[in-house]
């Protein structure tokens, strides 16, 4: 599967909180973005809709990473988010 990952700046949403997201770059996108999620979902525990994350203000760090069906992205931190997504999925 390849991926895009992208640093994120001011103009996204999801910054400062996260710092990259990543969205599959071949087809079929849907299938590898569902195989992502799963991924994320079993290393690093649940998360929630990029556009939900209004609702919980009160624990801004609950979560360590995020997705955006919509663009079938996934925001996450930088540090050992980055490097443990690099080592398993960029070949």
């Amino acid at each position: 599967m390849q991926l895009r990952i992208v640093k994120l700046d001011k103009r996204y949403k999801a910054f400062p909180h996260f710092h990259y997201y990543v969205e599959p770059a071949s087809w079929p996108r849907v299938n590898n973005y569902l195989e992502l999620r799963e991924w994320f979902w079993t290393n690093y525990g649940p998360g929630c809709d990029v556009d939900m994350r209004s609702v919980y203000r009160e624990q801004p760090d609950k979560y360590k990473w995020s997705w955006k069906d919509d663009d079938l992205r996934f925001f996450f931190q930088d540090g050992p988010e980055l490097a443990h997504l690099q080592l398993t999925w960029i070949k």
